[in-house]
C-alpha cells in the first residue's frame, strides 16, 4: 500500500477465506508527520521504517528534541509510581548515523514542530507608509532604505518624529529610540540610523495629530447620530445627507415650523438655542446656508411630540380582539370598533354575547370623572345608522358582556388520588366518573377507594350546618357500592352517580392494599438476594434466617444496616444472640443488610507519626497499635484518643488508667489534635500590668484625700 506494488498478490476464488490474525506491536506517531497514525511494527523494523509509514517529515520538523510516551512493561515495573514514563531523544542524530532507536508496544511518539519565528525581519507601520507591514532586514539596512523599501512616505508624514520600539535579544526587553525623520531621509548618520532584528519602526502622519470634530442630529429623522464636520458644512447640507425629509409622508410627521440648533458661544462654556423654521430650512431659504461649528447639535421635532400623540378608543370584555385601537378621523363610531374587535358575524359567539346592554364610558371635560351611556348591543350591530350607533370621541371606552356575566357556570371540586385535582364546569347529567376523566384518572394503583362527597343544600337556613357527607366504596372502574349519606348505607353498585352544584369530591386509596416491599441482604449469607417482606413487624434476624443464616467468613460486628441511604450502627452480633432485643430493628422497603467477612485490618488516624491501616493482631489493645505507629507526634492530645468499634460503640484511651481498650477487627483508632491556643502577647500583657497598677495608684490617692 505504501510503493504501490503487489508483490505475492492472490486472486480471491469462492469458498476463500481470509484470516486476520491479532495486530502485534503498534506504535503511534503524531505531530510534524505527513500521516499521524497508529502503524503496527512487524520484525527487525526500526524507528527510520515507522517513519516511512508515517510519510516522512514536514519541512517543519524540530530536529533536535522528539519524545516517546511510554507504558512500563508489568516484569519492569518496581513499588514505585512509574507505569508511564516519557524518554526524550535526538531525531536529527536518529536520522544521520541511522541509530537504532529501540521501540516497544503502546508507544506514542511525538514529532515537535519549529518555532513560528524569522531571524530577519523587521516591522514598519503607521498611516503614512504607502505599504506598512513586515521586510527582510539586510545587512547594514538603515531606516531611509527601510522606508524606500516600504514605497516611500505619503503627503501628510510628520517628519519631526519618528520611533522605534527595539527588543534586546538576550531578555527580551524593549526601549523606544525616538529619532527626526526628515533628517534620517536626508542621509544624516545621527537620525538615519541602522536597524537590528525584531526592531518596530513607527511613522506617523499630520491626520493622526488632527483632532476630528464632530456634530450631531438627533430627534425626528431617518438617521439620527453623530456625524464628522467638514470644512464649509452648512445646516442644509446636514439635513439633507441624514434628515430623510425627501420622504414626503415621512415629512408630513414633522413638525416644520420649528427646530433648535444648541451652540457653544464663542470663548464660553456657555450655550445657546437657535431656533430656526424648518419649513424654509428645507427650501434653502432661512438659516439653510449657516455654516455648522464643532459640537453643535440639531434637535428636530415630530407632531406627536409638539401636537399630542396618537388619539385612542378601547374595547374590552366579550370581543374576540380586545384592546386599543387608533382613532380615525372624527366620524368613527361604536359599530366600526365593533366591526374592528371582531366575532359578531361568528353565530356561535354571538349566541353568547349578552346583547341587551353594553356599555360606553367617556370622560367628562375635567378629563377626571366619567359618565357611563349604556346602549342596545344588538341593536347597533343589526345596522350602522342606528341612532344607538354613537360617534365616538378621544379615550372613549366599550364594554361587551358576555351571557355567563348573569347566568354564571357552576363548579365541582375533586381532590386526593386524582391526576389534575382542581375545580371543574359542571356539566348537564354530569356524574363522579365523568369528573375523574375529565381530572386525568387516578394517579394511585390500587383496587379500592374510599370516595367522600360534601354537598351543600341551597335551601339551607342553619348557620351551624355547613354540608351533608356522602361516602362510598369505588373500584378501579369507577363503579361505586355502600352509598351512605349521614349515616343511612344504600346497597347498590352503580357508576352513575351524579354531581351536583358545588360539590367537593375527595378520592382516597384504600389504606389496606399495598404492594409487596422489599429488603436486600448481600454478603456472607448463602442466598443473598432481595427478600419481600411478609409482615409489618419481620425484623434484621428474621430476613437473615430467610437467606440460609450466616456463612462460617461472616463478621457480624463488621456488618452494615442501611436505610434511606444512611448507614445504622447496630451491633449485629448481639441481635443475632437474642433475636428479641429492643435493638433488633422492624425492617421497612428499601432497607439494605450487608454481612460483610473479616477485614483483618486496624485504622489508625489523627496525630499520630505513622498514621494508616495496621494488621488485626488478637487481644491487642489501643496502646499497642499506637506504639507500632510510631507513637503520637507532638501535636497529640493525649486526652481524646477513642476507638470506634465496627458495631457503632466507642470507647475513649485514658493516658493514666491501668487498662488499654481492646481493638476488636475492623476497629479505628482516632487520635485528637491539641486546640490551637493564641501565643501571649508580652507587650500586651506588660501594658496591662501596667494599667491595674495605675488604676490602684489613683485609688489610694483619693482615700488619702478624702482622709485628710
Amino acid at each position: 500500500m505504501l510503493t504501490g506494488k503487489k508483490p505475492k498478490d492472490q486472486k480471491l476464488q469462492l469458498d476463500d477465506v481470509i484470516f486476520i490474525p491479532k495486530r502485534g506491536k503498534t506504535v503511534s506517531i503524531q505531530g510534524e508527520v505527513t500521516r499521524n497514525a497508529i502503524f503496527e511494527i512487524k520484525g527487525k523494523e526500526k524507528f527510520n521504517d515507522l517513519l516511512a509509514m508515517a510519510g516522512g517529515l514536514k519541512n517543519t520538523a524540530y530536529l533536535d528534541r522528539a519524545q516517546i510516551d511510554r507504558i512500563v512493561p508489568f516484569n519492569e515495573r518496581t513499588d514505585s509510581w512509574n507505569d508511564r514514563v516519557l524518554e526524550d531523544f535526538n531525531l536529527g542524530m536518529i536520522l544521520k548515523d541511522d541509530r537504532p532507536l529501540k521501540l516497544r508496544d503502546s508507544d506514542a511518539i511525538q514529532i515537535f514542530s519549529i518555532m513560528d519565528m524569522h531571524r530577519n525581519d523587521i516591522y514598519i507601520v503607521g498611516t503614512s507608509i504607502s505599504r506598512p507591514g513586515r521586510y527582510e532586514l539586510s545587512p547594514g539596512m538603515r531606516i531611509a532604505d527601510l522606508i524606500q523599501e516600504a514605497g516611500g512616505v505619503l503627503g501628510d508624514v510628520y517628519l519631526e518624529k519618528c520611533d522605534i520600539i527595539r527588543t534586546r535579544n538576550q531578555d527580551l526587553r524593549q526601549k523606544q529610540i525616538s529619532i527626526h525623520l526628515g533628517k534620517a531621509l536626508e542621509g544624516d548618520p545621527i537620525h538615519n540610523i541602522e536597524l537590528n532584528w525584531m526592531d518596530r519602526v513607527r511613522v506617523y502622519g499630520y491626520s493622526e495629530m488632527i483632532p476630528v470634530y464632530n456634530i450631531t442630529l438627533n430627534g425626528h429623522v431617518k438617521t439620527p447620530g453623530r456625524y464628522r464636520l467638514y470644512e464649509n458644512m452648512t445646516l442644509y447640507d446636514l439635513l439633507f445627507k441624514y434628515g430623510g425629509f425627501m420622504d414626503e409622508e415621512f415629512k408630513k410627521r414633522t413638525y416644520l415650523k420649528r427646530a433648535e440648533l444648541v451652540r457653544f458661544k464663542k470663548e464660553s462654556d456657555e450655550k445657546e438655542i437657535i431656533s430656526f423654521d424648518l419649513g424654509l430650512v428645507l427650501k434653502k431659504d432661512g438659516i439653510a446656508n449657516l455654516k455648522l461649528q464643532t459640537y453643535d447639535a440639531i434637535r428636530i421635532f415630530s407632531l406627536t411630540e409638539i401636537k399630542g400623540e396618537t388619539q385612542y378608543v378601547s374595547i374590552s370584555g366579550h370581543v374576540k380582539r380586545p384592546g386599543r385601537y387608533e382613532l380615525f378621523e372624527n366620524n368613527m363610531t361604536v359599530y366600526d370598533i365593533l366591526f374592528k374587535s371582531g366575532g359578531f358575524d361568528d353565530p356561535l359567539y354571538r349566541s353568547q354575547t349578552f346583547l341587551n346592554r353594553a356599555d360606553l364610558y367617556r370622560f367628562d371635560k375635567d378629563r377626571i370623572t366619567q359618565t357611563i351611556s349604556s346602549f342596545n348591543l344588538g341593536k347597533v350591530l343589526s345596522g350602522k345608522n342606528h341612532q344607538e350607533n354613537f360617534t365616538l370621541l378621544p379615550g372613549d371606552e366599550i364594554k361587551v358582556y358576555a351571557e355567563t356575566i348573569f347566568n354564571s357556570v357552576r363548579q365541582v371540586s375533586i381532590n386526593g388520588v386524582v391526576r389534575t385535582p382542581g375545580s371543574y364546569s359542571l356539566k348537564t347529567n354530569m356524574t363522579l366518573k365523568d369528573l375523574i376523566l375529565e381530572a386525568g384518572g387516578l394517579n394511585f394503583d390500587v383496587y379500592r377507594y374510599k370516595v367522600e362527597v360534601a354537598r351543600i343544600d341551597p335551601s339551607n337556613n342553619s348557620l351551624n350546618e355547613y354540608a351533608k357527607k356522602i361516602t362510598f366504596d369505588m373500584d378501579e372502574k369507577f363503579s361505586v357500592s355502600n352509598i351512605a349519606s349521614d349515616g343511612a348505607p344504600i346497597s347498590d353498585i352503580t357508576d352513575s352517580f351524579e354531581l351536583n352544584a358545588y360539590d367537593v369530591v375527595s378520592v382516597r386509596p384504600d389504606p389496606f392494599f399495598t404492594k409487596q416491599r422489599n429488603v436486600n441482604i448481600s454478603g456472607m449469607v448463602l442466598y443473598p438476594g432481595d427478600y419481600t417482606i411478609l409482615s409489618h413487624d419481620e425484623k434484621i434476624t428474621d430476613i437473615i434466617e430467610r437467606a440460609g443464616g450466616l456463612r462460617p467468613e461472616a463478621y457480624p460486628d463488621g456488618s452494615q444496616f442501611i436505610r434511606a441511604e444512611k448507614t445504622i450502627k447496630l451491633s449485629f452480633t448481639e441481635i443475632i444472640k437474642k433475636p428479641d432485643s429492643k435493638l433488633n430493628f422492624n425492617v421497612q422497603g428499601g432497607d439494605e443488610i450487608i454481612i460483610t467477612p473479616h477485614p483483618n485490618l486496624v485504622a489508625i488516624q489523627g496525630e499520630v507519626n505513622n498514621p494508616g491501616l495496621r494488621k488485626y493482631v488478637s487481644g491487642k489493645n489501643v496502646k499497642y497499635y499506637v506504639n507500632i505507629s510510631a507513637g503520637l507526634n507532638l501535636d497529640a492530645d493525649r486526652e481524646n484518643i477513642w476507638v470506634q468499634y465496627p458495631n457503632g460503640d466507642s470507647k475513649k484511651w485514658r493516658r493514666f488508667s491501668l487498662l488499654s481498650p481492646k481493638v476488636m477487627d475492623g476497629s479505628i483508632i482516632v487520635v485528637g489534635k491539641k486546640p490551637e491556643e493564641e501565643p501571649l502577647d508580652r507587650t500586651e500583657f506588660a501594658k496591662e500590668i501596667a494599667a491595674i497598677f495605675a488604676d490602684f495608684a489613683q485609688v489610694i490617692a483619693l482615700i488619702l484625700i478624702a482622709n485628710k
